[in-house]
């Protein structure tokens, strides 16, 4: 008792002893209010897929210093406060443990990785197109409540890459767009899945088609008019000049064909979206029709009616090397005359086919001469 006098009364007169005696008691009263080291996983489910590189997040209120030990699937150690998974391997998937300590407390928190299920890309939209349209791809695969992709990126043929969603890449008439397209999704984690397509692109358009005999020359295929066969047909893609097309041809003809032997028919296919000019070499004999019988001039020489989608009458007028051209004519992807008599797959109209380009010929009259010519008597001599 008499030490414990001494004592407190040395405390009670020596500031630096009762200095030092006053931290330690608000470190023991710190030590008893201090709060409880907690550790949670940020995720309590990790889903993810096979080579994926992702990290496993926790929060915890340790202070620095604190350390950090987990383990898990496959042999899996770690010191780090957040666990990093590479290249994920099926033996990887299970419950991850870590556990925090600090200042003689641990707290622990699990966090489960599964794989997920992912769906497959399907690469789908507009994926048989005439040149002229544009090439519209996407993923078809219904996600509704499934994880979405991230990022996307497409490569494709002349050099093409995206990131976009979709393509909508113009198609061109020397189909340089044609060929394998290639579609890689990226998800959380890292996952990924790719598609590839092949669409198809095809020069959908055709003109054509009758060259005929007109007997009455009045510019229309009509009273049983028959067609003339074996005539040279060409043609030309027509001159644009300021944007805007002529009925000069661009160049050579950039195909040449004959009508048929028979029916005076003939076409031209594997077109695109363009302006064109059709020629024929007038048969022998020939000129083009007129739409007034006797005259060399009338509503349809010259003619102007190339480009109006009307069937069975004359698109041609006459012009320098015995030649029969047309003005130009305009094609577009589905829009071309559906009374034509033309079908796809032998059902309905053919909008991407003209077949009113027709040329009406008439035979050139032969002169009769007015007089007879004179003649002299026949002498007949008997030969003994």
């Amino acid at each position: 008792m008499h030490w414990l006098m001494n004592t407190l009364f040395y405390f009670r007169f020596s500031r630096t002893t009762f200095a030092c005696f006053l931290s330690i008691l608000l470190l023991f009263i710190s030590n008893q209010i201090k709060a409880q080291l907690t550790v949670s996983a940020v995720k309590d489910t990790v889903s993810t897929c096979l080579k994926a590189n992702f990290k496993i997040k926790i929060n915890t209120n340790a202070p620095t210093g604190a350390t950090f030990s987990w383990n898990g699937p496959d042999g899996y150690v770690s010191n780090e406060q957040d666990a990093s998974i590479n290249n994920l391997t099926l033996s990887g998937k299970g419950v991850y443990t870590v556990t925090v300590k600090s200042g003689g407390q641990s707290a622990t928190a699990t966090s489960c990785v599964k794989l997920n299920s992912i769906s497959v890309a399907q690469i789908g939209g507009f994926t048989d197109i005439c040149v002229g349209q544009n090439l519209q791809l996407r993923d078809i695969e219904d996600r509704s409540g499934k994880e979405q992709p991230l990022a996307y990126f497409w490569s494709g043929p002349d050099n093409y890459t995206s990131t976009a969603a979709s393509t909508n890449i113009p198609t061109t008439e020397d189909l340089r767009q044609l060929g394998k397209y290639n579609l890689t999704e990226t998800f959380d984690n890292g996952c990924m899945v790719t598609a590839s397509l092949i669409p198809t692109i095809t020069k959908c358009l055709s003109i054509g088609n009758l060259v005929w005999q007109d007997m009455n020359n009045d510019g229309i295929n009509n009273n049983g008019e028959s067609g003339l066969g074996n005539v040279t047909v060409r043609l030309f893609k027509a001159k644009i000049e300021g944007g805007i097309p002529t009925n000069i041809p661009d160049g050579a003809a950039i195909q040449t064909t004959t009508t048929d032997a028979i029916t005076g028919k003939y076409t031209f296919i594997d077109l695109v979206p363009n302006s064109y000019i059709v020629e024929i070499d007038t048969p022998l004999g020939y000129s083009s029709s007129v739409g007034v019988n006797g005259s060399t001039t009338g509503v349809y020489e010259p003619s102007n009616k190339a480009n109006d989608n009307i069937n069975d009458d004359d698109d041609g007028t006459m012009i320098a090397g015995q030649k029969i051209r047309t003005n130009y004519i305009t094609l577009s992807n589905f829009g071309e005359p559906q009374n034509d008599g033309d079908t796809t797959n032998g059902t309905t109209a053919d909008k991407n086919s003209n077949l009113t380009i027709d040329f009406g010929v008439y035979r050139i009259p032969v002169p009769i001469c007015s007089t007879e010519p004179k003649c002299s008597p026949l002498l007949v001599r008997k030969i003994n």
